[in-house]
């Protein structure tokens, strides 16, 4: 009672499907040339650029309003397309896990289990996955690189001592499934950055460290 089990990824499938069954064109492959990109200040209408090799002519788009969700990249195609300095900078956030199969019910949890949060973070859960297995996770470590997802042996022998405290009958080493790092979009600003500006028609989404869907309803 009181808690239900998604599949995140299945879940944005699910709402890229409905947004085509409503009319909305999904395009893959896009990447934004932002030197080609403009807003037409009289008429009020954004084309986007999509950028090509040099020798071909950019294929574009046309909005009325544009909303800025690029992730990790959002500060800087904030300020790229609006030649303004960023109203604030991308700082990714680690997020690293691990999975294991438990043997018995004596090895896995009922309903989540997390500690107290903090001010900076929820800490680190310990949850069962739709499948049956069990999941430790996630860290919390700012880190520089936009892109480096490797595992951290040091932070996996700290998700080891986390679960063997919650679940002191879990065998690490017979249970063991795998493990994996994702990487939140957090920012130099505490809060989420949701910011419109309405001479542009321009609207940014980012900040977002959420590693569920608790942001999906707002």
């Amino acid at each position: 009672p009181g808690e239900i089990l998604v599949d995140p990824w299945l879940y944005g499938v699910a709402l890229a499907a409905h947004a085509r069954q409503n009319g909305a064109q999904i395009l893959t492959g896009f990447e934004l040339d932002a030197k080609l990109s403009r807003f037409d200040q009289n008429e009020r209408i954004w084309t986007i650029a999509k950028k090509e090799p040099s020798n071909e002519t950019p294929q574009t788009i046309s909005a009325k309003a544009v909303v800025n969700a690029a992730g990790l990249w959002s500060d800087v195609v904030e300020s790229d397309m609006l030649q303004t300095a960023p109203r604030f900078t991308s700082r990714p956030r680690r997020g690293q896990y691990m999975v294991f199969k438990p043997k018995s019910s004596s090895e896995s949890v009922r309903c989540p289990i997390q500690p107290i949060p903090t001010d900076r973070t929820k800490g680190i859960f310990v949850f069962s996955t739709l499948d049956d297995q069990l999941v430790v996770g996630p860290t919390a470590t700012d880190q520089e690189s936009l892109t480096n997802r490797r595992v951290c042996p040091a932070t996996a022998d700290e998700l080891k001592r986390h679960v063997q405290r919650v679940l002191p009958d879990l065998d690490l080493d017979e249970s063991f499934v795998g493990e994996y790092v994702g990487i939140r979009q957090g920012s130099n600003q505490r809060d989420y950055q949701i910011r419109l500006s309405v001479e542009s028609s321009w609207l940014v989404s980012a900040g977002i460290r959420s590693t569920g869907l608790t942001a999906s309803l707002g």
